[in-house]
């Protein structure tokens, strides 16, 4: 993603390494793995990484006791068990004095031709020592206003560069769509206050499966700082000019 900054990822859990493909006698019927970033475990956010650890344990049992009934029911019927796979893979965007805003990559695979793959984003008040949306630090509805035609017109970008420079293919994935319904990542380019939104789009939303995930970074306008509640406004900044 480009509002990451690629900080190494710790954590991880694999629980029965299986692999994709049909399952022989007493092969293990998932494949778990969770990723945090080392931020995560930092004492200033004990109880970010808590709940870290308790989401990782419940849906590492919830995949367990779903992989293991479709084995089972796989095996009554007589059809082929492909082991399953949930991947979640969380990183940091940025952090800021006030925040610390994170991203997740979230992959399931429980049978067919492929897996499904999906984002969202969290942030975490380091003073408040509260999990929040994204979305709950602006007026969402004024945010999609604010935001829609640039937004639209780097989706139709990024699709012409898929598609070798036309917008052709099924009308329902040359239409824009909602970004406040994608995940909204917050990003920084100074570490100190949001100056950059990204919309991260997942696969069959803006394009066929094929073309995989689509991601829209905006700057932050004065626009958009508008449309900021105002009891977050300070944490955020407009990006100059010369930065987009």
């Amino acid at each position: 993603m480009t509002l990451s900054h690629g900080r190494t990822l710790l954590g991880v859990l694999l629980l029965w390494p299986g692999v994709i493909g049909t399952a022989h006698a007493g092969q293990p019927p998932i494949r778990f793995s969770f990723t945090y970033p080392a931020q995560a475990q930092a004492h200033a956010h004990a109880q970010l990484w808590r709940w870290l650890r308790r989401e990782e344990a419940l849906m590492r049992d919830a995949g367990t006791a779903e992989a293991l009934a479709g084995r089972r029911e796989a095996a009554s019927s007589g059809h082929p068990f492909h082991p399953y796979e949930t991947v979640r893979r969380w990183k940091v965007i940025t952090e800021t004095p006030r925040f610390l805003s994170l991203s997740v990559e979230r992959y399931d695979y429980t049978g067919g031709a492929h897996g499904n793959t999906s984002y969202a984003s969290l942030l975490w008040d380091k003073i408040a020592k509260e999990r929040r949306t994204s979305l709950s630090l602006f007026d969402p509805h004024a945010l999609r206003a604010a935001v829609m035609p640039a937004f639209c017109r780097q989706l139709d970008a990024q699709r012409r560069h898929k598609r070798d420079g036309t917008l052709g293919g099924m009308a329902e994935f040359n239409r824009c769509i909602d970004p406040i319904k994608q995940a909204v990542l917050l990003g920084s380019s100074t570490g100190s206050r949001f100056n950059r939104i990204g919309f991260v789009v997942p696969p069959y939303q803006a394009g066929s499966y094929t073309e995989g995930m689509y991601e829209v970074t905006l700057p932050v306008t004065a626009t958009v700082l508008k449309v900021v509640k105002p009891r977050w406004r300070s944490y955020f900044a407009v990006m100059s000019p010369g930065k987009r």
